[in-house]
């Protein structure tokens, strides 16, 4: 498998995996890139409600999403948005904060995608939040769409582990699962 890149830089780890999990064959998530730096948080939205069977379309997102476009501290998406974009449209979302890559395994292994934000960190210094989508995992990668790069790109568990940070709200190893469907009360 080739390393991940984003950014046109690729991600590795320094020596051996430390990080181990179980295999997860791909799930056929839809893919969607990213128009502009951004879309990536309506681009995984997209992918994880056509997964779940809920079209719409990039435009309509993003017009509903409070995308604030600053490189700041405070640029993108607040993860609490896209949860209430997605149970508005009708997908039963559900957001956690201090998940584990475990969390993912498990949510993977049970056919729902997983959408996770984390940070970037470029050659030159500067930081970058990003969203992905889960699909899969090796047993030392994680397998995302990564809106900004290409489906079925493995990130190192290890990198993830230590980057698995907000950029723009207080909530670390955040990560959100759909179902199809609301429940009606």
């Amino acid at each position: 498998m080739e390393p991940y890149r984003l950014f046109n830089r690729e991600l590795k780890t320094v020596g051996e995996p430390e990080i181990t999990v179980e295999a997860v064959p791909p799930l056929a998530v839809p893919y969607y890139s990213q128009p502009d730096d951004y879309s990536c948080g309506a681009a995984c939205l997209k992918m994880m409600l056509e997964y779940n069977g809920i079209k719409t379309s990039l435009a309509d997102l993003m017009s509903h999403l409070n995308v604030i476009e600053d490189d700041g501290p405070m640029g993108g998406l607040q993860e609490e948005d896209i949860v209430a974009l997605a149970d508005r449209l009708g997908a039963r979302a559900s957001g956690k904060g201090d998940a584990s890559i475990n969390d993912i395994i498990l949510e993977l292994k049970a056919g729902r995608s997983v959408m996770i934000g984390y940070l970037v960190r470029e050659e030159d210094g500067q930081v970058n939040g990003h969203f992905v989508v889960a699909v899969g995992s090796t047993e030392h990668d994680l397998i995302v769409h990564d809106p900004w790069g290409e489906p079925n790109s493995p990130v190192p568990l290890d990198y993830l582990d230590k980057n698995w940070k907000a950029e723009s709200s207080k909530v670390d190893r955040w990560m959100m699962t759909m179902s199809p469907t609301k429940k009606e009360p």
